[in-house]
């Protein structure tokens, strides 16, 4: 199930104290609700009961998706100083479950929505880095700074960000996804019971 329990906070504009509903685990498969405020970027919005400005929150997670057989923790230092204490966890469920680590709240969507597409991360972490050098060529003049995994309303596409805040879609190809694939079949399964971090780093420590 998910769980919650409030905090007082201080609000950033008005800097009075008020209190704030840390959710510390959501269940998807139960709470349906959690999970579309999730995709919305909604469910980190707090907003101050005192001057009513709405700020982001970013807190520590718990994303269970017990059907994909997927756990997802938000952490967003990272996480390196609780890497034991998750891992307790993960070696409580199945061998085919997958554990992620992802360090913000556009991370922690872009990982529900490739799982949820029934693709591979690790791929998907390949396959953006392999469209962002040509779009880097075809946009010389724009530094590309993020690229994601994105569902707009008819199609899958990724989302090139550069340092002017331009976005730039591509859409996604299937081939190409299927290619990345077999290509990297050695290094894209889940080999342990442990949280691990896949993001463009891990792809850049991997291409060859």
């Amino acid at each position: 199930m998910s769980r919650f329990h409030t905090i007082t906070i201080k609000c950033p504009y008005c800097q009075s104290d008020f209190e704030f509903r840390k959710w510390d685990s959501v269940n998807a498969a139960i709470d349906k609700a959690a999970k579309e405020r999730i995709l919305s970027g909604q469910f980190f919005v707090c907003t101050c009961s005192h001057c009513h400005k709405a700020h982001r929150i970013a807190t520590p997670c718990l994303y269970h998706d017990p059907q994909q057989k997927l756990m997802i923790y938000l952490l967003p230092d990272g996480g390196s100083d609780k890497l034991e204490e998750i891992n307790a966890i993960a070696k409580q469920f199945d061998a085919d479950y997958r554990f992620r680590i992802v360090t913000n709240e556009d991370r922690l969507i872009e990982k529900i929505y490739i799982f949820d597409e029934q693709l591979n991360d690790r791929v998907i972490e390949m396959y953006k880095l392999l469209y962002q050098i040509f779009v880097q060529e075809e946009n010389p003049n724009k530094e590309i700074t993020d690229a994601y995994f994105n569902i707009g309303q008819e199609e899958k596409s990724l989302a090139f960000t550069t340092e002017n805040k331009d976005l730039l879609l591509v859409p996604f190809d299937e081939k190409i996804y299927q290619k990345v694939a077999e290509a990297n079949q050695s290094i894209i399964t889940d080999s342990q019971l442990a949280f691990t971090l896949i993001d463009d780093h891990w792809a850049r420590t991997h291409w060859n």
